[in-house]
């Protein structure tokens, strides 16, 4: 705890991680935002969740290219621009939907606002990077995002219910929309952020990031990770239907998460002489081994401590990522870098549910919760196999 209360001291550290969290606050109330707001004003849920798998659409495939703009011209020229963008788009989202428009069109604005979602959590981890120097601080730094970023997450649909409950939808996503945006400005106005990227004297190729093999490896084994996490809300939704307590569900994933915060302390603190990739590998293999039990999970009982179990690598994982990400990512690329792992992860995690709702409608939740550790062992596979490309070298 010494070294993490350390961190936080660092100047301008703890202002970051606030506008971080503030980012991952207004991800997490998002979906549920979104999705109640353009179904009060058009009374379709089809309209609305097409609206919000837009708005997702439109994010993951204009991040890399945000991500390679701040690695060039640095945060300071392109976040406040992005942050404009930001309230403008989900503006945009709000008059459609407000006025009667066409659903053609509410999707249209909501794919436009998503392509100018601000690149807070990206940039943010470039700024780290570049802060300290220390590999102990690094990680510690890692570690504190990773949990505060997993508790924000899951904090965020209870928030957007409770701002919706006193206001409306409306009201709290334009507040979604004001508050990150001011969080964008703060980072962007952090002195760290004065001369990252403005001063990279090395230009990626033209696959940017991908140019790397490392970042190719890591991006396919994240993608077959978040599936598994995909899998999880729709097939623990069936099983707690199943069991006759559908209120159950987002419990279990409080669960899943309240190991993953366990998991993520542990690992900080002490040191590990394997590299970040062997670590990669053997938490990849961990998590498979947690989630094979929960199939054979037929009661909240036994899935509750099943999914502590599980959730016990998921920060490690993550702060893992960070790391190989430090050392695989080409020189001048450590934002665009990031974004393609959270758009692997968005696309990974669209699939899982997919898969999910699926196999519960036709065989039931016990196979759908197979999917997870089938998932995460591809992603083991993926690591192991191509082991040689996930080292520092490799990126030069």
């Amino acid at each position: 705890m010494k070294r993490y209360l350390q961190v936080l001291r660092t100047p301008y550290v703890f202002r970051i991680i606030v506008c971080v969290m503030i980012g991952r606050l207004w991800l997490g109330m998002l979906e549920l935002t979104l999705t109640l707001f353009v179904h009060d004003a058009t009374g379709s849920f089809a309209i609305a969740g097409t609206s919000v798998a837009a708005f997702a659409v439109g994010a993951a495939t204009v991040a890399p290219v945000r991500g390679r703009l701040i690695d060039r011209y640095g945060p300071r020229q392109v976040l406040p621009v992005t942050a404009a963008l930001n309230a403008l788009g989900l503006a945009g989202v709000i008059a459609a939907a407000s006025s009667g428009s066409p659903s053609l069109l509410v999707w249209a604005a909501s794919f436009a606002a998503g392509t100018a979602a601000t690149p807070v959590v990206a940039t943010a981890r470039a700024l780290y990077a570049a802060t300290f120097t220390d590999e102990e601080e690094l990680q510690s730094v890692y570690v504190i995002d990773a949990i505060l970023g997993q508790a924000m997450l899951v904090a965020g649909p209870a928030v957007a219910a409770l701002l919706i409950g006193l206001a409306s939808a409306r009201f709290a996503l334009g507040l979604g929309a004001a508050l990150t945006s001011a969080a964008t400005l703060g980072i962007a106005a952090a002195p760290p952020a004065r001369n990252l990227g403005r001063h990279t004297s090395r230009r990626p190729g033209r696959l940017g990031a991908l140019d790397s093999h490392g970042m190719r490896t890591l991006t396919v084994a994240e993608t077959f990770l978040n599936v598994a996490i995909g899998v999880l809300p729709v097939s623990l939704a069936g099983l707690a239907i199943a069991t006759h307590a559908p209120e159950a569900t987002g419990f279990l994933m409080a669960l899943f998460f309240v190991g993953s915060l366990a998991g993520g302390l542990a690992y900080g603190s002490r040191r590990r002489p394997a590299s970040s990739g062997v670590q990669y590998q053997r938490l990849l293999a961990t998590m498979s081994l947690g989630l094979a039990l929960l199939p054979f999970a037929r009661s909240l009982a036994l899935a509750g401590p099943l999914l502590v179990l599980a959730g016990l690598s998921l920060a490690p994982l993550n702060v893992c990522v960070y790391r190989l990400l430090d050392d695989v990512a080409p020189a001048g690329t450590a934002t665009e870098a990031f974004t393609w792992i959270t758009t692997a992860s968005a696309a990974g995690t669209a699939v899982g549910a997919a898969i999910a709702g699926g196999l519960v409608e036709a065989r039931g939740y016990p196979w759908a919760l197979a999917a997870a550790p089938i998932a995460t062992a591809f992603a083991a596979a993926v690591s192991y196999l191509w082991r040689g490309t996930l080292t520092a070298e490799e990126a030069r």
